[in-house]
């Protein structure tokens, strides 16, 4: 059975694992007042989470607040909890985050799956996640320790406004997040799922094509390590997207894709611009020398 922990073990847990004492130890630490400043300051967080990516999550919450769209936010496969964090702070009232993770409890993985935690999730503890999340918020999202497999699509069916894929990078796991994010998006919502195109993730892909090819996933974006896309016509359209982008000065699009039916564009941040560097300033008379200039002016 999945772990959940309740509101209240969370806020036993927050006083624990945000490393208080009687003298305030956390004081000098001031969290992010809002999800702009967190992106700022998001590499203080291990895990990988593109500068790109930090700003078109930004963008499909304002987008999804612009046509009206509800419901909670679920991140299958949390690492350290660097998007997790984000997703807290793009939570409106009444909005809960959901977070799935094996953490370091691996019995319930394949072969291929343990050997994949080997190699890059070695060193993942859920009291690491725990504790990265409390440096920014109050409270603990809702966390399922647990394979993503054992989530009940049924009861949570139409739940999710927004769903980030970024679990197991197995065939078998990768289609099986896919199918469970079609069922529990809300119409609208919008799934992210990274690794779509990268050479040591293959199986990511191959699943993401196969339900694009079945006809109904529409591509919003692409990024160098997500695609944003969402089912049917209703909520965010790829128009929407392109105009949003239109006002991120720091965005980029080289290119656009004709994929069948749809046309999607990749996005990537423009090179930053490094200033020339100022004229040194002249350099300031020592005492020596301005003594010897006194000298010859008495001469």
């Amino acid at each position: 059975m999945p772990v959940l922990r309740t509101v209240a073990q969370n806020e036993d847990n927050r006083m624990e694992l945000a490393g208080r004492n009687e003298a305030g130890s956390r004081a000098a630490f001031q969290p992010p007042r809002s999800a702009v400043e967190y992106v700022a300051i998001k590499d203080s967080v291990s895990g990988w989470f593109l500068d790109i990516d930090a700003t078109l999550f930004l963008g499909v919450d304002a987008m999804q607040r612009a046509v009206g769209a509800r419901g909670d936010l679920l991140e299958i496969g949390v690492f350290y909890g660097k998007t997790s964090i984000l997703l807290g702070y793009l939570a409106r009232p009444g909005e809960a985050v959901v977070c799935c993770d094996v953490f370091e409890d691996t019995q319930a993985l394949s072969d291929e799956g343990r050997g994949e935690h080997e190699m890059y999730h070695r060193t993942l503890r859920r009291d690491e996640f725990e504790r990265n999340y409390l440096r920014f918020h109050a409270t603990l999202p809702t966390t399922i320790a647990a394979p993503s497999s054992t989530l009940d699509a049924d009861a949570w069916a139409g739940r999710f406004r927004l769903i980030h894929i970024d679990g197991g990078h197995e065939y078998s796991v990768a289609s099986e997040d896919i199918r469970l994010a079609r069922r529990m998006l809300a119409p609208g919502g919008i799934v992210i799922i990274d690794d779509w195109c990268q050479p040591h993730c293959a199986a990511v892909g191959l699943a993401v094509w196969e339900e694009y090819l079945r006809g109904d996933l529409v591509p919003l974006a692409l990024t160098d390590t997500k695609l944003y896309a969402k089912w049917g016509p209703a909520g965010v359209s790829v128009e929407a997207f392109d105009h949003w982008i239109a006002g991120q000065p720091r965005v980029a699009s080289p290119q656009a894709f004709r994929l069948g039916a749809h046309t999607v564009r990749r996005y990537v941040m423009k090179p930053t611009v490094a200033q020339p560097a100022p004229p040194p300033a002249a350099p300031r008379p020592t005492a020596l020398r301005r003594l010897w200039r006194a000298v010859r002016r008495r001469t």
